[in-house]
């Protein structure tokens, strides 16, 4: 290989709430650049997993003042790593909806690509939990 890539995928579970799940990532972001990861990539709803919709709407915040995102982009900054952001959920200026936005950070800490969930889901898991994802999204 030439110019090999060295790619680290990072699984949280995350929080109802956003500081400890980006408390937990912090460190498991830069143990993956310590150990010279170039690309690191994170899931779905990386900051935040509250399953009652109201509580999604209270809690997100716009993309501009989403605290875990500024962590994201100072930590690329830091480590010098590419982050792929598997989502965080925004708040939609205007509407009671949010976005669930896959991000792109370069190792400047600049966002280079957006890309907004399209294919929601809704599922039963038992026990009188269901999850409408369009029912906020």
């Amino acid at each position: 290989m030439a110019n090999p890539l060295k790619v680290a995928l990072i699984q949280n579970c995350a929080e109802s709430d956003m500081a400890p799940s980006i408390a937990a990532l912090e460190p498991l972001i830069r143990a993956a650049a310590k150990d010279q990861a170039q690309f690191i990539l994170l899931p779905e709803m990386a900051a935040m997993l509250e399953p009652n919709s109201e509580q999604v709407l209270a809690k997100a915040k716009s993309e501009a003042e989403d605290p875990a995102l500024k962590s994201f982009r100072a930590l690329a900054r830091e480590t010098g790593t590419w982050i792929l952001v598997g989502s965080l959920l925004f708040k939609e200026p205007g509407k009671g909806r949010v976005i669930n936005r896959s991000l792109l950070v370069d190792p400047t800490g600049a966002i280079t690509a957006r890309y907004d969930k399209l294919h929601l889901f809704a599922v039963d898991v038992g026990d009188g939990e269901f999850y409408k994802e369009s029912a906020t999204v």
